[in-house]
């Protein structure tokens, strides 16, 4: 991958706002981290979907960036599985097919004792040539 397109995905202001950290990022693969806090909540105190939603997205962006291309999100499947109200979250991202233009990327997010929470396909579509 590219460093330009770490450097843009570190100072992401969406990724920074919503407190979602890169860890690694390989051929193919990315992993990022979020610790649970009170604005990542819903009313009763569980993680919101919209931050699964949003970390599974950032991680499938990052995922499919790591040709060195440019990619925004086309269309996406979630599937909430389970909640937690406290602790540190996990999503991994793979590339289940890469082709000239779209990129579909597989995302799981799991809690600190891996069980899965969060499971999503994304489908994302490639706007430039290189990064």
């Amino acid at each position: 991958m590219q460093e330009q397109n770490i450097e843009q995905m570190l100072e992401n202001p969406f990724m920074q706002y919503n407190h979602i950290e890169i860890v690694s990022v390989t051929s193919d693969s990315a992993v990022m981290s979020l610790d649970i806090r009170r604005d990542t909540t819903n009313i009763y105190g569980y993680v919101h979907g919209g931050a699964f939603f949003t970390m599974a997205d950032c991680c499938a962006g990052l995922t499919a960036r790591s040709d060195g291309r440019q990619y925004v999100t086309q269309n996406a499947s979630v599937n909430f599985i389970h909640n937690v109200k406290a602790g540190h979250l996990t999503a991994r991202g793979r590339t289940v097919s890469r082709r000239r233009h779209i990129c579909v990327v597989a995302v799981e997010i799991t809690d600190e004792t891996d069980t899965l929470l969060f499971s999503s396909t994304f489908s994302m579509y490639c706007i430039s040539a290189e990064g």
